[in-house]
């Protein structure tokens, strides 16, 4: 595995419970400019790694080091929001990836034009150890950015329940979003994807 990679598994597992704990707001300005920065370095990061890795495995099988079926890749969310009479945009297209860990876990990364028509980016990993039918059920937690009603369009933590079913070839993540009072829209959010290799 990647060096880069164990590092974000490493920080999503036992870093991001700490931050869902205590927040961003204890976070100064300077301190959320760089971990702005480290996110999106780290998004890059990822996207590079993948990317580099699934076309070394088309190419050469035997030597790839992200394995094709599991990874995932969407072209961004379909929100269906509550406040329809607010005239959100409910396409947001973007890029993003999916990287199965195990049975349960999942790292994730990606942007997309969001509710307000800015653009946004997240970095997380999806936690669905139960199973309801063909259905895996769980949750999703990360760090977002690019909502300019929350944290002044900076960097701030989230944890969304979701629902994912998945074929040899396609899936669909949908997920619950709250609305938080007048900074974000609430939304169920529908997410397709693609994966290369079966």
């Amino acid at each position: 595995m990647h060096q880069t990679t164990r590092h974000v598994i490493v920080c999503l597992r036992f870093s991001l419970p700490g931050i869902m704990k205590f927040g961003m707001k204890n976070i100064d300005t300077s301190e959320q400019t760089i971990c702005g920065f480290l996110a999106g370095h780290l998004i890059m990061q990822i996207f590079r790694t993948c990317l580099i890795s699934l076309l070394g495995g088309m190419c050469f099988p035997s030597h790839a080091e992200i394995e094709g079926a599991k990874l995932w890749v969407n072209a961004g969310f379909y929100s269906a929001h509550f406040d329809a009479q607010k005239g959100l945009r409910n396409a947001n297209p973007g890029i993003g990836i999916e990287y199965q860990l195990d049975t349960a876990w999942r790292l994730t990364a990606g942007r997309f034009i969001n509710s307000d028509n800015v653009q946004s980016n997240y970095l997380g990993a999806y936690y669905q150890p139960w199973k309801v039918g063909d259905l895996k059920i769980g949750v999703v937690g990360g760090v977002f950015n690019g909502y300019p009603k929350a944290f002044n369009g900076g960097w701030f933590p989230a944890v969304l329940p979701v629902a994912s079913w998945e074929s040899q070839r396609f899936g669909l993540n949908v997920a619950f979003v709250p609305p938080l009072e007048d900074r974000l829209y609430g939304a169920v959010s529908f997410q397709l994807k693609f994966r290369f290799h079966e």
